[in-house]
């Protein structure tokens, strides 16, 4: 659990297999305040693109930024 604004929340990271060399990333954060559902959807959305390109950099043989 992680406290938003004074309150808990509850982030579940789930990987699978998916395709060939891939992998399923599902992020469900739950208990937000509604207000704050939109802020975090983005937010998530925002890890998850730096997290897959720091993944491609790295099996291209780049080191991590």
């Amino acid at each position: 659990m992680r406290l938003v604004g004074g309150l808990r929340s509850v982030v579940e990271v789930l990987l699978e297999p998916w395709e060939t060399g891939q992998t399923l990333m599902t992020i469900e954060h739950t208990l937000l305040p509604p207000g704050l559902a939109d802020q975090h959807r983005r937010g998530w959305a925002a890890i998850a693109d730096q997290l897959a390109g720091e993944l491609a950099a790295g099996a291209a043989g780049h080191p991590p930024a």
